[in-house]
């Protein structure tokens, strides 16, 4: 597996099943966030997509170490009013599952890799109007996360 995908899988392992207690008009529930690595189009009005993704070579012969770098979105589309509390206790829910003490993730070993020394790197929100299907207000939250990734 080369350390793209093991990155990317790892996040994607830790993600799933991402249940979130948000208030989505009717009081406060447990909701299920889908979460993707690749996905053109979208149904739902709440996801969670992995997206740019880059890696950096920092290693110190013989052991092979990358930086990995990947972004997680966090879309959320309303049709009435543009809040940016929901995918802030999505993001909280996020970070929480990647990160358990600074520098230290939940990722489990990948084929060929190890991936640790994980950081919040940084963290945008936005709003636009989209106007295909119908449109909306989304509200985004782009989480940037960075890894070390050693080669096995």
């Amino acid at each position: 597996m080369n350390r793209e995908k093991a990155h990317r899988q790892a996040v994607l392992d830790v993600l799933l099943n991402l249940t979130v207690n948000i208030d989505l008009g009717s009081g406060v529930q447990s909701v299920v966030i889908p979460v993707y690595d690749n996905k053109l189009e979208s149904d739902e009005n709440i996801y969670v997509l992995l997206e740019a993704q880059t890696a950096q070579n920092e290693s110190a012969f013989p052991v092979l170490i990358w930086r990995g770098i990947i972004e997680v979105s966090i879309y959320h589309t309303q049709q009435d009013s543009a809040t940016f509390d929901i995918i802030d206790a999505i993001g909280e829910e996020v970070e929480n599952k990647i990160i358990n003490a600074p520098g230290i993730s939940n990722f489990a070993p990948q084929t060929g890799w190890q991936i640790s020394n994980t950081y919040l790197n940084s963290v945008n929100s936005l709003k636009y109007q989209e106007y295909k299907d119908g449109g909306g207000t989304v509200v985004q939250k782009i989480m940037q996360f960075s890894s070390q990734l050693i080669k096995k």
